[in-house]
């Protein structure tokens, strides 16, 4: 009998033995009647039900809240690890991590704690399938099931990006599958804060056939390690296998076989070769051939996915092969002469019927379909839809003036979306410039288009008026918000305003409820994204070192939406820019280096050797990192840091504006 003993009753025949030594949810006999129980099944307010699965260190039970009522899992510790401190501090930190991750694509932590001596982790409780298990049944999936698992895992990974987590375990085992077709990611036991990238664990606990090259190497992991696992996730899919060639089973065999893998067009050549190429493209071997984030993975998806719904969709199919009857028809045409070339026109003229299938009214698109899918899209307010059916036309063999008018619309869908349109000007310029030619009926919109892009980056009153004459109700309505987004470029926020206002005026409420919102959110922030953007530039003013051109635009800042902290900020790199601008005076007198924007470093050895101690060039040394903005090295390297109540006017400025950065 234990020392503290711990009776249960058995519910058939009342016989009472010492469970004290029992283990949670262990299942005993009654030496009376043999009946079998489970006992310890209470965790805090959980009562567990049953087991749900077993991993390498972890038990996952299926429970229930008895305080909400709802059914939920629970994550514990496996008999081996329950009492390894390393391992527990890694389940705390698996904890930690999934906490701060909230998404859809994500399983959701609901709580966590200490009960019956040890770590639990209370969790969504998903009703479905890993996707090893369906790829064990299946062999492998289908293209498009596959492709739409790996979208909806990268949005959940990129959720945990976006938190400052890498995942590193992603594999089929550790994506479980709702019953409406939900992917969710669990399973962060793994995962490192970013800014510690490096694992100091001696084991590599990671799967050897998803585990990225450089993490076999114990390099610094990044996003592209996550990225890599990805990829090897989707080639699971694609093909059902999981081990590497040869089964190595060292390091580096493993990695000469990850190095020497077959692409994914040799190992499966009846699969799409654009398909390949996206698997191809996140497996690559060096993490600077992969993908550099979630962005450029979601893109590459979403162009892929939609090439493959189209080509699986019998009806687009008839579509592309009418229009090719069609322009070989007008072919015919051009060339037809005499009584010959009459009946050959006759002969292949498509009938109305196929005119009118043809919708050839709207010829002058490529690819009309796509493009009235992106504006149903986009006046729905459904973004993403929008920018997959705009990435198709944006490809090099279309006509040019199809696929500016596609990069004109993402970029003012960026824009709404609160990102910066540089990218998308920098993709109509790359257009323009190779403008392998324009289709005679779409070239004057070409040209509109052209000349706006060019103007917007330049003088926005000139391209409001461009914009104007817009006929193209959507067009004209994206020239509008990306003149908005000039305004809030060059700090003039009220004439933003006014802008989306008169988007918001013209557009009309029942069509374009879901655009008319994106319209109106942007409007909302513009005041703060403008204020952002002059906050930076006066940074940027002087960081560079131009003083007196930084402290003429504090006019504006009582009124700027900014954080008391950032105007702080900007109000202490005015007073170190008349600090500096004396320390200059002072260099060129001695007859030392002085040159606005120097740096830190530079300003130090100018300084050297001037006064009777060192405190000089760290002083100077200090306010150029204010101006650089680099303030916790400046306060680390006040020569007066060590003595709080010193009186010197240097250590008496430093605590000032230590206390007003709140550093």
């Amino acid at each position: 009998m234990s020392e503290h003993p711990e009776y249960w009753t058995c519910p058939h025949c009342r016989t009472q033995q010492d469970i004290a030594e029992v283990g949670f949810f262990a299942e005993i006999v009654c030496p009376q009647c043999g009946g079998h129980a489970h006992v310890h099944s209470m965790l805090s307010n959980y009562k567990v039900e049953s087991v749900l699965g077993i991993g390498g260190m972890s038990v996952v039970f299926k429970a229930r809240d008895l305080v909400l009522g709802r059914p939920l899992a629970i994550k514990v510790l496996n008999d081996t690890y329950r009492d390894a401190p390393e391992r527990i501090s890694g389940f705390e930190n698996e904890c930690s991590f999934m906490a701060k991750v909230r998404h859809e694509n994500v399983v959701s932590i609901y709580s966590a704690g200490w009960a019956r001596g040890q770590f639990f982790i209370a969790m969504e409780l998903v009703d479905g399938r890993n996707l090893e298990l369906l790829v064990a049944e299946s062999g492998s999936l289908p293209p498009l099931q596959a492709i739409e698992f790996i979208r909806q895992v990268a949005l959940g990974l990129q959720a945990a990006r976006d938190a400052g987590i890498l995942h590193r375990d992603v594999k089929p085992g550790n994506v479980l599958i709702t019953e409406d077709g939900k992917a969710k990611v669990l399973d962060f036991g793994l995962s490192l804060d970013e800014k510690d990238s490096v694992d100091e664990d001696e084991v590599i606990w990671a799967t050897p056939y998803y585990v990225s090259p450089e993490t076999l190497r114990r390099e610094e992991e990044t996003v592209r390690a996550d990225i890599y696992a990805l990829g090897m996730t989707f080639r699971n899919l694609l093909t059902g296998e999981a081990t590497l060639p040869g089964m190595p089973q060292n390091v580096a065999d493993m990695l000469v076989a990850k190095k020497t893998l077959p692409s994914l067009q040799e190992s499966a050549p009846q699969l799409d070769s654009t398909l390949c190429k996206l698997v191809d493209s996140l497996t690559a071997f060096e993490p600077a051939g992969r993908p550099a984030d979630y962005n450029e993975v979601l893109r590459r998806i979403t162009k892929v996915q939609n090439r493959l719904k189209m080509e699986a969709d019998p009806a687009f199919r008839l579509r592309r092969y009418m229009r090719r009857l069609y322009v070989a028809v007008g072919a015919v045409t051009s060339v037809a002469v005499g009584v010959a070339g009459a009946f050959a026109v006759a002969m292949l003229t498509p009938s109305r019927i196929v005119q009118e299938t043809l919708n050839a009214d709207a010829l002058q698109w490529e690819e009309p379909e796509r493009f009235m899918d992106a504006e149903v899209a986009i006046l729905s307010g459904d973004k993403n839809q929008a920018e997959a059916a705009l990435g198709l036309l944006t490809s090099e063999d279309l006509d040019p003036a199809v696929a500016a008018a596609a990069i004109f619309l993402r970029t003012a869908l960026d824009v709404l979306d609160d990102k910066s349109p540089a990218n998308g000007y920098r993709r109509f310029d790359e257009l323009v410039t190779k403008e392998p030619g324009v289709a005679p009926m779409s070239k004057p919109l070409y040209d509109s288009l052209s000349e706006l892009v060019a103007v917007l980056q330049k003088d926005v009153a000139e391209a409001a008026e461009l914009a104007e004459a817009l006929e193209h109700p959507l067009l004209k309505t994206a020239a509008m918000v990306l003149v908005a987004d000039g305004y809030v470029q060059a700090g003039v926020p009220a004439k933003a305003e006014g802008i989306i206002n008169q988007v918001k005026q013209n557009l009309d409420a029942e069509e374009s409820a879901g655009l008319q919102a994106m319209v109106d959110a942007y409007g909302k922030v513009v005041p703060r994204r403008s204020a952002r953007m002059w906050y930076t530039a006066v940074k940027r003013l002087f960081l560079s070192g131009d003083y007196e051109k930084a402290r003429s635009g504090l006019g504006s800042l009582p009124e700027m939406k900014l954080s008391r902290n950032e105007k702080e900020e900007i109000l202490v790199m005015k007073e170190a820019s008349i600090v500096m601008s004396a320390i200059h005076d002072a260099l060129k007198k001695h007859g030392r280096k002085a040159a606005p924007g120097m740096k830190p470093e530079d300003l130090r050895v100018a300084a050297a050797g001037m006064g009777e101690t060192e405190r000089v060039p760290r002083e100077f040394y200090c306010v150029a990192l204010v101006l650089s903005g680099n303030y916790d090295a400046a306060f680390r390297e006040n020569p007066y840091a060590s003595d709080s109540a010193s009186q010197e006017p240097f250590a008496v400025m430093m605590r000032d504006w230590k206390a007003r950065l709140g550093r």
